[in-house]
């Protein structure tokens, strides 16, 4: 399917009320035909809690997301913990060991798009970690991969160089409402910067 793009690369996140409407549906079908696999890394527990409501919190942010990019049509969505263990042969009682190893095998041999989302109020190291294996080890995943940061969030230096210097997509949000659009346009930004790369 040939597309007419507007624009060379992109480091800034385009809303979708931006693309023209020919140019949405013609991404919408090429996700209809090749089920983009979005892969959504995120805190799943508070960093200061005070009982288990406080990292059921932290995850529903990443739930909600999940339902969101689903019922728009992105149908392939999952969270890490949505796969089975079956692929690790680390016994479960090495889990930070095992939980390392499996968020690593499927942003490296799964994921078609990275949404890493950082939410305040919950523990975002593992996420930043997940962030630095891609950095470090998978840098072509860096063209799939997209930052969505809460506005409360101050990343380190080393942290912003590293999304500078690889050109990730980012947009900080403050609410539920603007992550849940922030990732639908991430997304749709993403498969866009895949055709662009199928078509030079």
């Amino acid at each position: 399917m040939s597309i007419s793009i507007p624009q060379d690369g992109m480091t800034d996140l385009i809303e979708i009320n931006e693309f023209p409407t020919e140019l949405k549906l013609a991404l919408k079908g090429l996700n209809n035909e090749n089920r983009q696999k979005i892969l959504l890394l995120g805190a799943y527990r508070h960093s200061n809690p005070t009982s288990d409501e406080d990292h059921q919190k932290c995850k529903d942010y990443l739930i909600n997301v999940k339902h969101y990019l689903i019922y728009n049509g992105f149908l392939d969505t999952k969270l890490v913990e949505d796969f089975d263990d079956e692929f690790s042969s680390l016994p479960k009682t090495a889990s930070p060991i095992h939980f390392k190893g499996k968020s690593f095998h499927y942003i490296d041999n799964w994921a078609d798009i990275l949404l890493f989302i950082l939410t305040s109020e919950c523990d975002i190291s593992g996420v930043l970690r997940e962030f630095s294996h891609i950095v470090e080890s998978n840098q072509e995943k860096c063209n799939i991969s997209c930052i969505l940061c809460h506005k409360k969030i101050k990343l380190s230096m080393l942290t912003q160089a590293d999304i500078k210097e690889n050109r990730l997509l980012e947009n900080r949000f403050n609410n539920q409402k603007q992550l849940n659009e922030f990732a639908f346009s991430a997304s749709f930004n993403l498969l866009y910067e895949s055709v662009l790369r199928a078509e030079k």
